[in-house]
């Protein structure tokens, strides 16, 4: 390890120690980044974690929230407009007042976001495992297709591409009528409303 690395793990040890309910995470390979992270077992923000690193001038700490992922996207989804939450403290601080300014500077508003994230993503799970039920009940009634079935992790609609192959003319035509019935009726009722 170089000696960055080395300092800025040992710096996160001793500031973990001052942050209840946080640990340390060992580095595995010669990073300028420490990880300090929450239990798995924590009722509201199980596996939160915090990066710190050193800025350029090592006078600084540069602290950071770091969201969950899921299928390459992190939740919360971060916004154009929007940076995830984050503090600079002073590298010359004790490792207690470091995790007194963390605790007071980024928690609140990290943990607020870590948790809305985590809640996404269980929504996102149980979106995905719907719209992986769906695609199976319509695969069984026409085995020769093929489904994209995906559920809004937000509004939880669910919608449906379907690429049919080897379909007679004569049911082409009809599973077209009543697709353009059904739509049509579906646009009246919601004008009626």
């Amino acid at each position: 390890m170089t000696e960055e690395s080395r300092q800025i793990q040992a710096l996160a040890r001793m500031v973990a120690e001052h942050m209840a309910g946080w640990t340390y995470q060992p580095a595995i390979t010669n990073t300028r980044t420490a990880i300090i992270s929450m239990s798995e077992s924590n009722a509201k923000t199980p596996s939160a974690s915090i990066a710190m690193f050193f800025t350029h001038d090592d006078k600084r700490l540069f602290v950071i929230g770091r969201y969950l992922k899921y299928k390459d996207f992190e939740y919360p989804l971060i916004r154009y407009d929007k940076y995830r939450p984050s503090i600079n403290v002073s590298a010359n601080k004790t490792p207690e007042q470091i995790a007194k300014d963390i605790s007071m500077g980024l928690l609140p508003q990290y943990l607020k976001e870590y948790e809305e994230g985590l809640r996404l993503v269980r929504k996102r799970t149980e979106n995905d495992q719907k719209a992986t039920s769906i695609a199976s009940e319509l695969q069984a009634l026409h085995p020769g297709s093929d489904l994209f079935v995906r559920t809004n992790t937000y509004s939880g609609e669910t919608t449906v591409d379907i690429h049919l192959h080897g379909l007679p003319l004569k049911t082409a035509k009809e599973m077209l009528r009543a697709l353009t019935t059904s739509n049509q009726e579906e646009l009246y009722d919601q004008k009626t409303i």
